[in-house]
């Protein structure tokens, strides 16, 4: 199964990846699995999404928005987007 990319999840991905390397840059053992446990997800869901083998959900969406303190405005942009995909499906 292949997976078709949109530009609001790589977005989103590229948020959480650089706010990954700002905390790994001040602390060397800084992991993904870390990194999924600060989000509040499980380090396999987080990094299938990191490698785009799997969409984000709207929960997972909301949570990563939370971690990276979003705006509402933001949040509500990835939330639908997460949304249509699910919908899609």
């Amino acid at each position: 199964m292949e997976t078709v990319m949109t530009t609001e999840k790589k977005d989103l991905i590229d948020l959480l990846q650089s706010r990954f390397n700002s905390v790994k840059s001040r602390n060397s053992s800084y992991s993904y699995r870390a990194l999924a446990r600060d989000v509040g997800v499980s380090h396999a869901t987080l990094l299938n999404c990191i490698n785009y083998k799997r969409n984000f959900s709207p929960a997972l969406a909301y949570k990563i928005c939370k971690y990276l303190e979003l705006n509402e405005a933001q949040t509500l942009h990835y939330l639908v987007e997460a949304m249509s995909k699910e919908i899609s499906l």
